[in-house]
């Protein structure tokens, strides 16, 4: 399982979404953050079909499972999310 944060400079909503991206990798989850102005990033996007920042995607096996676009969850909708997925 793999969380994907995409973000980019100058998104008044990405802050927070890094925020909780960096709580749930302090917790041991596997927690990747792709700048969508960066090539890789961008490559990353394209593949996740992320139109707007700040995108939380969750994956298992490179297969999208869960997916926030344009505002981030708060923490506790993710986490709500892994418990109830047995993530």
């Amino acid at each position: 399982m793999e969380i994907k944060i995409f973000w980019k400079e100058g998104c008044p909503n990405c802050p927070e979404a890094k925020k909780i991206g960096n709580i749930l990798k302090d917790e041991g989850h596997n927690v990747a953050f792709h700048d969508i102005e960066s090539l890789n990033g961008l490559t990353e996007a394209t593949i996740h079909n992320v139109m707007s920042t700040p995108s939380i995607i969750i994956t298992h096996n490179d297969e999208e499972k869960k997916a926030w676009r344009g505002k981030p969850p708060t923490l506790e909708e993710i986490k709500k999310w892994l418990e109830d997925n047995n993530i």
